[in-house]
């Protein structure tokens, strides 16, 4: 009888640990995608306008031009880093508006090399010395250098408002759509990108 009663205790003990294992491993595999959709809710409301996008939507090899007519190409996707890409304009005023925070995401990310942040011109391409001119007069070639000079991106995202901005990963696939103007540098913004960049 003791030793039925031993067994028995080394049993239920056997399934305490085999539970709380159970337990800590599934908290594991779920806590990144849970801390990614934390994030989301977080910073929706910094956003006019934030979306998903469906998991097999892939952004297709797309190269770009710089508005100055010099100059090295780009071409996404970034098959090394998570790409920040936004489309403006110089006729747009929110764009106006958002361009030197997006200026200033870019520095702050770039001490990592995990991201490249991209502004694109979809201005018309008669219309290129008056985009270089701007992007000269406000300093921000650092960021804004390059143009939808074929009507690519316009094309494959169709925006229906400016600004517009894609959040893309490394292996092409289009992961949010942000309209509207917004402070990229915000903290909880570079949080959001911090998280996409951690468990997407």
């Amino acid at each position: 009888m003791g030793g039925f009663l031993k067994n028995k205790r080394i049993l239920y003990a056997a399934f305490f640990i085999v539970a709380v294992l159970l337990f800590f491993s599934s908290v594991l595999i779920i806590k990144p995608e849970g801390t990614l959709r934390t994030a989301e809710r977080d910073v929706a409301p910094y956003f006019k306008m934030f979306d998903s996008y469906r998991p097999d939507i892939f952004l297709p090899s797309v190269t770009l031009h710089m508005v100055s007519g010099g100059g090295a190409d780009v071409i996404l996707p970034d098959s090394r880093r998570y790409t920040l890409l936004n489309l403006w304009a110089t006729w747009c005023s929110p764009c106006l508006k958002e361009l030197p925070s997006i200026k200033r995401l870019a520095k702050h990310l770039k001490q990592d090399d995990s991201w490249h942040v991209l502004a694109v011109s979809v201005d018309s391409p008669l219309k290129m010395k008056a985009v270089n001119r701007f992007v000269e007069r406000y300093d921000i070639r650092e960021v804004a250098s390059y143009h939808d000079s074929e009507f690519k991106l316009q094309t494959i995202f169709n925006p229906q408002v400016l600004p517009a901005t894609y959040i893309i990963s490394p292996s092409g696939q289009v992961l949010y759509e942000i309209k509207g103007d917004a402070e990229w540098d915000d903290p909880q913004i570079i949080t959001f990108l911090e998280m996409v960049e951690k468990h997407r």
